[in-house]
């Protein structure tokens, strides 16, 4: 009776629904930081192989006017070459049809000792020990754990705090950098829990 209340400061959560457009940047994460280059060995795969039947092609048509030859490797090259530009989103297509509905539509929050999410499979516990990296895009940061599971958490639907409170929390409790991607999937910077950023080496 008569004592001093205290609010408690809300805890830090979100809410991510993995759209197509959300799957497709998680393919360009991974390409970029998780596993580099897996995606882009197959892209340039493939538009190396388009660019090689455009000019036989070319070849057939100049060299002995064999214009049927020279139809099907250019219609072959293109194909290769549209195969290749959209490479990424083939791979979010695919990743996305395999995806189970349940787990499309996730709540997180930011738990003292681990990061809680709940969807359409049940409620699960991410101890902070065993995230591995923490990767930020304009719109999300990723974290992933020693098991392999990525959590995606916005940063648009962001409650309970700030994007540098976000941060500070991860950084400090995961006792790993945040790795910082811009617009075309460049590290740009890395996060610490001092909140002192480094540019990349």
């Amino acid at each position: 009776r008569g004592g001093i209340c205290v609010a408690q400061k809300p805890k830090l959560r979100t809410h991510t629904h993995m759209d197509i457009s959300l799957v497709e940047e998680m393919q360009h994460v991974v390409d970029r930081v998780l596993v580099p280059n897996c995606i882009r060995k197959t892209q340039a795969f493939y538009l190396g192989i388009g660019v090689l039947c455009l000019g036989i092609g070319a070849g057939s048509v100049l060299a002995s006017g064999q214009l049927v030859v020279g139809a099907i490797f250019g219609l072959l090259g293109l194909a290769m070459l549209g195969w290749g530009a959209m490479a990424y989103h083939i791979a979010a297509r695919k990743t996305y049809r395999q995806m189970e509905k349940a787990v499309r539509s996730t709540d997180y929050v930011l738990e003292k000792e681990s990061l809680w999410a709940s969807n359409g499979r049940g409620d699960f516990h991410y101890p902070y020990s065993s995230c591995v990296r923490l990767v930020e895009t304009e719109k999300n940061v990723y974290c992933v754990t020693r098991q392999g599971d990525t959590l995606v958490l916005s940063k648009e639907n962001l409650k309970g705090g700030t994007m540098e409170e976000l941060r500070l929390w991860l950084t400090e409790h995961c006792r790993l950098p945040i790795v910082v991607l811009d617009s075309h999937w460049k590290v740009i910077e890395r996060v610490e829990s001092n909140q002192k950023k480094e540019n990349p080496q």
